[in-house]
């Protein structure tokens, strides 16, 4: 049996091991992948916020269109109006929802203003259309149209 003095340093034949550079750039490796994987998980929390805020646009909207079509042709006044919405606990949404009520040619139901809410004159048809967008958060902003014909 061969003993080694404690000054002497043993020599390591046939061990293998990592070399420093080989670590280094295998946690490099790893900081990167994890870096991308919490980049994704944030951009997906962001997606699906945008989509719960487009399900309240569509739903703001809607109930706009729905109670214009309860009034009737008569009852719905044309022009436009500005409302200022919040939903979610405490008023954690904010929204704006802009309602244009128009007269248009009854035979071709008139193509949507480029801008704007010109009421033209009196017909026997109304085009109303809703666009709400959210203040809060970042998304797109939902707009639908109908058309009001006088039944009379």
């Amino acid at each position: 049996m061969k003993r080694t003095s404690p000054g002497r340093k043993k020599e390591l034949v046939g061990q293998q091991g990592f070399a420093l550079l080989e670590v280094l750039i295998g946690g490099t490796v790893q900081a990167i992948a994890l870096v991308g994987l919490a980049l994704m998980f944030a951009t997906g929390q962001s997606m699906i916020v945008a989509e719960g805020s487009q399900r309240v646009e569509l739903r703001l909207a809607e109930q706009k269109l729905e109670e214009t079509r309860a009034l009737g042709f008569e009852g719905a006044a044309t022009g436009t109006l500005t409302e200022t919405l919040t939903t979610g606990q405490g008023g954690a949404e904010s929204f704006t929802r802009v309602t244009c009520v128009y007269y248009v040619s009854d035979s071709t139901l008139g193509e949507p203003p480029a801008s704007g809410c010109t009421v033209g004159s009196f017909t026997s048809t109304l085009r109303v259309r809703v666009t709400v967008t959210p203040i809060t958060y970042q998304a797109d902003a939902v707009t639908l149209e109908t058309v009001v014909v006088n039944g009379s």
